[in-house]
């Protein structure tokens, strides 16, 4: 299951499993430090910035549509709960594809 940790004030990937990287396309190494902005098509960044806005903590965030490193997209249900990761506020990302 693709797992990766938001930083909930820079909006950037603290970390990630290889199966998140695997369904991204990058590199682990790559994808840590992304801005998950990058994650997102540009019709779709500013909802998902007004959606991390608000202070859930935790939650089913439904249907996404993310990108890959090629640049294509593909559909996902999100489930995320807010933690703590190595002193920031964060947010553990479940990413689910939709077949």
């Amino acid at each position: 299951m693709p797992l990766w940790i938001l930083d909930e004030k820079s909006l950037c990937v603290l970390d990630a499993n290889e199966a998140a990287s695997s369904l991204y396309g990058y590199s682990r190494k790559e994808l840590i430090g992304k801005p998950a902005r990058e994650l997102r098509p540009k019709e779709d960044i500013e909802r998902f910035e007004k959606f991390v806005a608000q202070e859930i903590i935790q939650g089913d965030a439904g249907a996404w549509t993310h990108k890959r490193k090629d640049g294509t997209t593909f559909v996902v249900n999100i489930r995320y709960h807010a933690i703590e990761y190595n002193g920031h506020r964060a947010r553990f990302v479940i990413v689910a594809p939709v077949e």
